[in-house]
Parts: C-alpha cells; sequence; structure tokens
C-alpha cells in the first residue's frame, strides 16, 4: 500500500510541481499588481489623512460591494446574477487597474480636505471601477478577437470551460454594470449626466479603435502602409482616450470644471496613454509571459504595433518582402522569422532610445504645470509606468 501511494506521488510530482509553479506565479502576479495599484492611490498624501494606506483596503471593499448590488438586481434571473456575479470577479479586479487607480488617486488630489468625506471617497472609488469595467469589457472582446490565452496571468475568460463565445454577452453584461452603477448611485447628482455622457463616448471610441484594429489584422490594409499616422490614430481610439477620462471624472465629483487645466492635465495624461501603449506593444513581443502576465499576440494575428511600423520603416526590401510573406501568420515559422527582423533591425535598442526620450519629454511637460500637487502627481503616475516591465 505504502509503495503504491510512493509510486502515484513519484508519477505525480511533477505534474503537480507544474501546476504549482503556476499557481505561484498567478499569485505573486496578482500581489504584484495589487501593489501597483494601491501605491498609485495613496501616493497623492500630502494633503489629508484621508490618503493613508489602512484607508486604501476601500476601493478594494468597493467593488465587493457593487458585485453584491448587481447581483442583487438580477433577483428575477438568478442564473444570470449567479454568471454575472463570475464574470466579474474573474475579470475586473485584476492588472494594474491603472485607469482605476488615476481616477481616485486625482480625485483625492484636487478636492477640498473639508470635502474629502467617506461618502465622497466612495463615490471616487465607484468611478474609478466603472473605469475598470468599461476597460474590461474591451479586454474581453480582445481576447476573443485575437484568440489570446493569458490575461493578467490566468487563462482568459473565453477559454474556460463554461464560456467560449458567451464571452461576447458577458463583455456586453460588464459593460451593461457601468451605467446600473452610474444610474444607482449618481443619479440625481450634479455630474451625473456629464459622467454618463463621458463614459459613453469614451466607450464608442474604443469600439471604434477596436473596428479599426480589426480592419488592419483582416489584411485590409496592406503592410507597407503601417505607418506612424496610422498606429497614432489607432493608439488614440484604443487607448489614449482614455486616459483623459480621469481627469474629467476627478473634476466633475468635485463640483467645478477648470478648461485650462483639464486642457494641460489631459493633453499630458494623452501622451502618457501613448506612451503606455508602446509600452504594451513592446512587452507583447519581448516581454516574459510569467512576468506580463499575458502571452503576446500582436505577430500572429497582425496588429498595427509600434514595433511592425518600427520595422517597415527600417527594413531593406528583402527583409520587408519577408515581413509580407510572415507577419499575420500564426505559425511559429513565421512569427519565429518576425521576430529575427525585429532581432537584426535592433528594436530593442529602438524602444530603449524612444522610452529615454519619451520619458524625458513628459517630464519637461509636466514640469510646466503651476499647480505643485497636480504636478507631483502627475510624476507619481509617470514613474509608476515608466520602465515597467508588465
Amino acid at each position: 500500500m505504502f509503495m503504491n501511494c510512493a509510486r502515484c506521488i513519484f508519477y505525480r510530482t511533477p505534474f503537480r510541481l507544474k501546476r504549482a509553479t503556476r499557481i505561484l506565479q498567478q499569485i505573486a502576479y496578482a500581489d504584484k499588481q495589487r501593489i501597483f495599484c494601491t501605491t498609485l492611490i495613496t501616493a497623492a498624501s500630502t494633503k489629508s489623512n484621508a490618503y493613508a494606506p489602512e484607508k486604501a483596503l476601500d476601493f478594494e471593499q468597493t467593488f465587493a460591494a457593487l458585485v453584491k448590488m448587481l447581483r442583487n438586481e438580477c433577483e428575477e434571473c438568478p442564473e444570470v446574477g449567479e454568471r454575472l456575479s463570475k464574470s466579474l470577479e474573474y475579470n475586473v479586479p485584476h492588472g494594474k487597474k491603472l485607469f482605476a487607480a488615476v481616477t481616485v488617486a486625482l480625485y483625492k488630489q484636487i478636492e477640498d480636505p473639508d470635502r474629502l468625506t467617506d461618502e465622497n471617497v466612495f463615490l471616487a472609488n465607484i468611478l474609478g471601477w466603472c473605469m475598470q469595467m468599461v476597460h474590461t469589457s474591451s479586454l474581453i472582446y480582445d481576447d476573443l478577437e485575437d484568440s489570446s490565452e493569458t490575461r493578467h496571468g490566468a487563462l482568459c475568460w473565453y477559454l474556460l470551460e463554461d464560456v467560449g463565445i458567451r464571452a461576447v454577452n458577458d463583455a456586453r453584461l460588464v459593460l451593461s454594470c457601468v451605467y446600473a452603477i452610474l444610474r444607482r448611485y449618481f443619479r440625481g447628482s450634479h455630474c451625473y449626466v456629464p459622467i454618463m455622457e463621458l463614459l459613453q463616448d469614451s466607450v464608442s471610441r474604443v469600439t471604434m479603435g477596436q473596428a479599426l484594429d480589426l480592419a488592419l489584422k483582416s489584411g485590409a490594409v496592406e503592410l507597407d502602409s503601417f505607418d506612424m499616422k496610422m498606429y497614432d490614430t489607432l493608439v488614440e481610439y484604443k487607448t489614449a482616450c482614455l486616459f483623459r477620462v480621469p481627469v474629467m471624472h476627478a473634476m466633475y465629483l468635485r463640483g467645478g470644471y477648470e478648461p485650462e487645466v483639464y486642457k494641460q492635465v489631459g493633453d499630458i495624461f494623452f501622451e502618457i496613454g501613448k506612451y503606455y501603449q508602446v509600452q504594451n506593444d513592446y512587452l507583447d513581443c519581448f516581454g516574459h509571459p510569467d512576468v506580463t502576465g499575458n502571452k503576446g499576440t500582436d505577430i500572429e494575428t497582425g496588429a498595427c504595433s509600434w514595433l511592425i511600423v518600427q520595422a517597415v520603416q527600417r527594413a531593406t526590401e528583402v527583409e520587408r518582402e519577408l515581413l509580407r510573406k510572415s507577419y499575420g501568420r500564426p505559425n511559429k515559422e513565421s512569427v519565429m522569422a518576425v521576430r529575427c527582423i525585429y532581432e537584426e533591425l535592433g528594436l530593442r535598442r529602438a524602444y530603449d532610445v524612444y522610452e529615454k526620450e519619451t520619458y524625458s519629454l513628459l517630464r519637461g511637460e509636466i514640469g510646466k504645470v503651476s499647480d505643485n500637487a497636480l504636478r507631483q502627481f502627475l510624476c507619481a503616475v509617470l514613474e509608476s509606468i515608466h520602465g515597467r516591465n508588465s
């Protein structure tokens, strides 16, 4: 009996070790991202004790309260409520939560300390989670469209046994939660209409960005036409536009919209958004999945990424012809051919130069912000993503 057990343990140990290693990697990744979000939310700690680290947990607790509220809204359809809560808990509270963290931290930074009540901070937390849900809904679509395998260190939602193509409707459900939450907590407020309109406009822009992304991946545009103008348009609609939203949310919740401040800070966040997307493109190819939490697919799907745009610009005719034959082909040989060209063209070095120059330019623009608190906050956001590897 003992020998049978020992034999069983011996033969199953490699499987168990592999599974245990993956679980530990997921835990480490989740802890790293949670620290990132908590650090940013508590970075604006110079004005009030309301920013103290022990208050940061309120942000996570708010999400649990929202899930409970949304599930209760589905009393007549308990099956839908159960699936909705499962979808939210699996997809939303993971990753850096950058948009959410910026929303909450910026509000705390610009609000009058006397108005930083528990209720107002709770509302800021809600807006942060609404932004996270908007972003999550688009990621669910992206993963399905790109046939991605992992997201935030775990299997993509659509790959779960009971999900599949139902992920399309799940993404819609997640997005619908945003409007239900806003109606529940903000209807009748001075900021309800502008916040609702802002989110609707953002969703529209992101959807247009996804449509352009799919068109480019389908081969509707020749690879030789991939240039920085096209790339900037794609990034503007699909990613960068979302970076302005937290600025507006914070101002609307505070009760005052300052056009000059918004334009200056909003433009900086917009450029940070472009910087963030270029980082994503680089990590999609050169990042390690155990660190990034995602397995890159840009080469296989033929995405208009920063790397391919740089390659098209720098390649010889022979290299460009090989890119035409290989880029967007989902097989190992084609992917390896593209990666080899990237290496030959020195794109790792080109990215290092880009990152240093962009970081320097952004620091310069931030230095022009007259408000000391806002300037420090923008620096904190920039530092939180500068040189990231996940």
